[in-house]
């Protein structure tokens, strides 16, 4: 008791302490968690704005190097190659901007110079390509979508046009500038740019190609490879925004994404998430290390705080169970030197002392109902809100072979064959569910171990408010009523087949028979009977065995018959007047006489 009574409080205090100090750290922890991620995607934002900002000047300085170098073409030149091959040779400063070279074409898409010099695609026609089909169309400078270069090396290349217009506002020549992604330019610095240590930028197009990727084997590739198409609608619909969660390279991770002006393009930032959240995995492990050493520093603590407070009261608890195991003496506590033990103490005296005189009571009364029922010749039992019997009688403990102290605490599946336990089971719910009283007929495993046949009798019972706390139940032994009803049905059964045999006699007879009770009333009357006398059988069965003559004289013979009858054998002739004939019938008719296995009469035939 005493030790239940201190790990109560040691636990519940605990628990408590453990809780407060566990929601706190939670909170915490969750507080710093989201803080921690809004930097961060906050710092990816800031450095991809940063990098996105740098490639606009880039591009915009590009443009406007063009737009330079247009405005210093002399137009007369642009009918002669050799001149505009030695303008553009001499603008080898603006090959640090377009690493992959400066180009003049014609308005029919012919490429007249290039520089650096290359023999192999002087004079090609690049009418086909969208760069200048749009600059024709739009006459304003333009950006070119990833396309393969058709240069030797043919490498992925970003081409600039600006239109070269005269004075009627006619496209006369256009002057390009083309990027190498895979050469040293700007691009190709952003490529090989880390963010963190695993981190990388990606870039996308709006055709949904990959411009920019660490590996370049990868660029020009669809971004489907890479990006659900959730991603790849936010890329090109959102200006920005944050990647929480998507899997590259076979690792989870993070990043930010903003569009590129004037590319219309989108810049993404990734970051391996287990990198940039490092912090949060080892805030969360110092957090369990340091819960869990508080755990233990709060439960020693706690404990040697509750056997200091705790001990006064278990010692009285000591008491008052060692005094109270003495024969109905007073428990004689002793005041404590603590005044609300000492006020305790007399508080149980007074306790033990009503508790002594009601358990009295309820002992006596317990006896005097056990005695009462036990006094029942019916077998009695009663279960608990479980369905395990909790009592019985005498009768129903000697029914079933089983003491009531082995009974106590057992389950029907416990005392009964398997297949009747199941159906007292289930009987046993459909009370407990419906309520009220409840009766059934089946079988009882009896002390010998037959099977008797039984009608139960169950109700629920409540406590003193009123919820079901069990029930109670007895049987009716119906084995041998039974028996009586199986025989007297067979007896019905053998009375019915003679009495068919008796029909099956009489109508088969070529006399015509009657059949009288003791009474002379009719019983039976065949059809040759029903022939002779112009009767029928309906009218006379149950009837005086007189009323078969309608004639008085006949009824006067017919009556001294059956005075006569008392002979074993009686003969007697006599004349039927039937209607529509001339002579009357001479009928003779012999009787004998019915008796019981007694010798008493019983009728006459």
């Amino acid at each position: 008791m005493s030790y239940h009574l201190k790990t109560r409080i040691a636990l519940t205090v605990s628990l408590l302490v453990l809780g407060f100090m566990t929601l706190l750290s939670w909170l915490g922890l969750s507080y710093f968690e989201e803080e921690f991620k809004t930097a961060t995607f906050s710092h990816l934002a800031d450095s991809l704005s940063v990098t996105s900002n740098g490639i606009s000047s880039r591009i915009e300085h590009a443009l406007y190097t063009l737009e330079v170098i247009k405005e210093t073409i002399p137009h007369h030149i642009l009918n002669d190659p050799a001149k505009m091959q030695l303008f553009l040779e001499k603008q080898n400063t603006d090959l640090l901007t377009f690493d992959n070279g400066l180009i003049l074409f014609s308005p029919d898409g012919r490429l007249l110079a290039v520089n650096p010099r290359q023999e192999d695609v002087i004079g090609m026609d690049f009418s086909f390509r969208d760069y200048i089909k749009i600059t024709l169309q739009t006459r304003q400078p333009y950006i070119s979508t990833p396309i393969k270069a058709r240069q030797q090396h043919q490498h992925p290349i970003i081409m600039l046009t600006e239109p070269i217009l005269n004075n009627n506002n006619e496209v006369i020549a256009i002057l390009g500038g083309s990027f190498d992604l895979y050469g040293n330019n700007f691009l190709h610095t952003l490529i090989n740019s880390k963010i963190g240590d695993a981190g990388y930028y990606l870039m996308i197009d709006q055709d949904e190609t990959l411009v920019i990727h660490p590996n370049r084997n990868n660029i020009l590739s669809s971004a489907d490879r890479f990006f659900t198409r959730k991603h790849i609608v936010d890329f090109l619909t959102t200006s920005r925004g944050p990647i929480t969660k998507i899997t590259m390279d076979g690792q989870e991770m993070i990043g930010a994404f903003q569009h590129v002006s004037p590319l219309n393009w989108t810049l993404v930032a990734l970051s391996p998430l287990k990198e940039n959240y490092q912090p949060i995995h080892q805030a969360r492990t110092y957090l369990i290390l340091a819960l869990a050493l508080l755990s233990v520093m709060t439960i020693l603590i706690v404990r040697f705080l509750s056997n200091r407070l705790t001990s006064p009261l278990v010692n009285l608890a000591e008491k008052v169970r060692l005094q109270a195991r003495q024969q109905e003496e007073p428990l004689g506590l002793e005041i404590s030197d603590y005044e609300e033990l000492g006020d305790l103490a007399n508080s149980i005296q007074l306790l033990m002392d009503g508790v002594t005189a009601k358990r009295k009571g309820i002992n006596d009364q317990l006896t005097f109902l056990q005695n009462l029922i036990d006094t029942i010749p019916g077998p009695i039992f009663y279960k608990d809100a479980e369905f395990r019997y909790i009592g019985c009688n005498s009768a129903f403990a000697e029914y079933i072979g089983i003491s009531r102290d082995e009974l106590v605490g057992k389950s029907v599946f416990d005392i009964a064959p398997p297949d009747l336990a199941k159906v007292y089971q289930q009987a046993d719910v459909d009370l407990w569910q419906q309520g009220g009283e409840q009766r059934y007929e089946t079988s009882v495993k009896y002390a010998d171990s037959s099977l008797r046949d039984v009608i139960y009798y169950k109700k629920i019972f409540t406590d003193t408010d009123g919820t079901p706390a069990g029930m109670i139940g007895t049987f009716l032994d119906i084995t041998e009523r039974k028996q009586s009803e199986l025989a007297l049905q067979q007896a019905l059964h053998d009375t019915q087949t003679a009495k068919q045999q008796v029909d099956n006699i009489l109508r088969s007879a070529a006399d015509g028979l009657i059949v009288t009770d003791r009474r002379n009333r009719v019983t039976h009357i065949n059809q040759i009977a029903e022939e002779m006398l112009s009767i029928k059988a309906e009218e006379v069965i149950g009837q005086a065995f007189t009323k078969l003559f309608v004639d008085p004289q006949l009824r006067g013979q017919a009556k001294v018959f059956l005075d006569e009858t008392d002979l074993d054998f009686h003969q007697l002739d006599f004349k039927l007047n039937l209607s529509g004939s001339q002579f009357p019938r001479i009928i003779q008719a012999r009787s004998s006489m019915l008796q019981t296995e007694a010798g008493e009469t019983a009728g006459i035939v």
